[in-house]
């Protein structure tokens, strides 16, 4: 025995399985990119317009008023006519610069002059006492003097193998002579060996000289250095028991107490024959 087909309608449905996952959000990260090539593309443009761009004067320089003299104000005054117009108003004429001195522009830089003074001077000093019979003393004097000396100027030591030697040197004072003169009083100390072998150091000496600038503004010496007394405000040093002669230099040598009133005596005409 069969059994009867089934009345009931079959229906067959399709699930669509695709639409049942989550959709992903949309990517953004585009559209900031391009958010952000806008806006520097927009400053660069305008940099590029500030720096290449037509510029406009920020500054101005202030109009100053030129000075009107009375008298012209009251002569444009009077040359008024029917018209109200006026005519050119005369300004005064400036008055050129006055032209400083020598004098004027060596009074401006004392200090700068006076230390090149004060820097010569004891220069000279320290080559026209030091004595070294290995070397030339005319050369070194030259040089520092800036004049040529004669051959047969030279120092007289108490015998030929006499050393002497500048141990410091001080520029005391600089005073102005004259235009262009100065004088100048340098302390110094000096190790003296008569014989080149024994040396002693000499108690503190006292010495001046005169330098001159000429037109060129260079330094020579018009007058060598000569022993002077120090300042009666300053403290001496004591001498010691030792003598003292001068040759015809001027320059002074440890000497014997019988040696020294004569050899004196000569250093006082030689002193006046020096210029």
């Amino acid at each position: 025995m069969s059994t009867p087909p089934s009345t009931e309608d079959h229906i067959a449905e399709q699930i669509p399985w695709e639409h049942l996952t989550i959709t992903p959000p949309p990517d953004r990260s585009r559209m900031l990119y391009t958010v952000a090539a806008v806006i520097v593309a927009a400053v660069f443009g305008i940099v590029a317009i500030r720096q290449f761009g037509p510029r406009q004067a920020v500054l101005q320089q202030p109009i100053l008023q030129a000075p009107v003299t009375a008298p012209a104000i009251a002569a444009a005054g009077a040359a008024i006519d029917g018209s109200g117009v006026s005519p050119a108003i005369q300004l005064a004429v400036p008055t050129a610069p006055a032209i400083l001195s020598e004098a004027d522009l060596m009074a401006v830089d004392r200090d700068g002059i006076e230390r090149r003074v004060a820097a010569r001077a004891e220069w000279v000093v320290l080559e026209f006492f030091t004595l070294d019979p290995s070397d030339n003393w005319q050369d070194r004097v030259s040089a520092a003097s800036s004049l040529s000396l004669p051959v047969e100027m030279k120092p007289e030591p108490p015998d030929s193998a006499t050393v002497s030697y500048v141990e410091w040197v001080r520029t005391y004072s600089v005073d102005q002579a004259g235009p262009g003169s100065y004088a100048v009083t340098v302390i110094m100390r000096r190790l003296v060996a008569p014989d080149g072998a024994t040396y002693e150091r000499l108690p503190t000496e006292w010495v001046v000289l005169e330098l001159t600038a000429d037109a060129a503004d260079s330094l020579y010496v018009s007058s060598f250095p000569a022993f002077t007394d120090p300042p009666s405000d300053e403290p001496v040093e004591p001498v010691g028991d030792f003598g003292r002669r001068r040759d015809s230099m001027g320059i002074a040598w440890p000497a014997v107490e019988g040696d020294v009133e004569a050899d004196v005596e000569g250093a006082v005409e030689a002193d006046a024959d020096r210029p």
